[in-house]
């Protein structure tokens, strides 16, 4: 296996507590059996890793670059769901449930993807498998908490009320200064609200004193804070 490629696995948090030994045993690029199937490839800006319809019997783990998790909405229009960076995994739901896929992940830039077979990985025998399976399991659990996350930002009524509770939730991980991890545009999909009357309302948001914000970067009153929104 590839120096580099092995180093980023044994510090991704799928193979926590596995050593990169463990790791280099058990995986294979071909279909040996008994063996974790691993399947690297290289996606071009915009191009689709796995789509909307499709069974999938494999997730992917992002090498480099970013996937972005999106739906098509009634009329073609694309709803962010969310993202996956470097050394995240995204698609294991879909491949444990082998249910037709209900997004669409796709390639925000250049980037490498590795496709990591699940049936492949619970035959997997060798030493360091076991763990491996937990930490999937912890790490789907996390991504559920996450949802419901974000259905708890969707479901005030207005603009104000889901961006309080979004900006809210990211000053509980960072303190009163952060930066998101989205553009102006992909906060308003995740809102589920007009980009337009988003930008309106963190206009409103500043010139109160509330908040102060460029671009993706945000600044928190003790105001905003303590609730006078």
């Amino acid at each position: 296996m590839d120096v580099e490629l092995l180093k980023m696995l044994a510090a991704d948090p799928l193979f926590e507590g596995v050593s990169a030994q463990q790791i280099e045993d058990m995986s294979t690029f071909s279909q040996e059996v008994g063996k974790l199937h691993l399947r690297l490839k290289r996606y071009k800006k915009g191009a689709a890793v796995c789509s909307a319809g499709e069974v999938i019997s494999s997730f992917g783990l992002v090498k480099s670059g970013r996937i972005i998790i999106e739906r098509a909405g009634f009329g073609g229009e694309s709803a962010l769901i969310g993202t996956a960076g470097a050394g995240q995994l995204f698609a294991e739901v879909y491949a444990c449930s082998r249910q037709p896929m209900m997004v669409t992940a796709r390639a925000e830039g250049e980037c490498e993807v590795l496709h990591i077979g699940l049936e492949s990985l619970f035959a997997c025998r060798r030493e360091g498998a076991e763990r491996v399976l937990k930490n999937l399991l912890r790490i789907t659990a996390a991504k559920n908490l996450a949802l419901t996350r974000k259905i708890s930002c969707i479901t005030p009524r207005t603009i104000r009320g889901r961006l309080a509770e979004y900006l809210l939730y990211m000053y509980s991980l960072h303190g009163s200064a952060f930066d998101v991890p989205f553009s102006r545009a992909q906060l308003a999909d995740y809102l589920n609200v007009d980009r337009s009357a988003l930008s309106a309302e963190l206009g409103r948001l500043k010139k109160e004193g509330l908040i102060d914000c460029r671009k993706s970067s945000f600044v928190l009153s003790p105001e905003f804070i303590n609730g006078a929104v």
